[in-house]
């Protein structure tokens, strides 16, 4: 069976990414064929990864990022694709900024690298709620195999 979802997440130094990923496959496990799990260094590769897809999960790390331009983005991606939920991560300094990326649309915001299986656990229920996208016969026939 084809992934029907993405996991994206997006940031420069891949710190974040280590932890999330130990977090998802203590809690994910379960969602594993349902979801495909990338990265990518830069936001605007991220943005196209999840844009279009049935549903998505995308975790950006704001740090050193514009909170205007981010806010921006944000908009844009709640008007755009109405089925991706987005989770802001950082460094402590953005802290004071939680609120104001709560407004813009996220659904988690971490700045402690230990709190990662939080966040797993917020997009494990996102993807649990949403309906597996319609597939063709010739999918559901594949994916009946047993090399399939």
């Amino acid at each position: 069976m084809p992934h029907s979802f993405r996991f994206v997440i997006c940031e420069p130094k891949k710190h974040w990414s280590v932890a999330i990923k130990r977090a998802w496959r203590s809690i994910g496990p379960r969602l594993s064929k349902r979801v495909l799990m990338e990265e990518s260094s830069n936001f605007a590769y991220g943005w196209s990864l999840v844009n279009g897809s049935a549903a998505a999960f995308l975790v950006l790390d704001a740090t050193g990022i514009g909170c205007d331009a981010l806010m921006e983005a944000f908009e844009e991606l709640r008007r755009e694709a109405p089925f991706v939920r987005f989770a802001v991560v950082g460094d402590r300094h953005l802290t004071d900024k939680e609120a104001a990326f709560r407004e813009a649309g996220a659904v988690h915001f971490l700045t402690n690298i230990r709190d990662a299986e939080q966040l797993a656990r917020v997009a494990a229920r996102h993807f649990e709620s949403m309906p597996e996208p319609e597939r063709t016969l010739e999918e559901k026939i594949w994916d009946g195999l047993p090399w399939g």
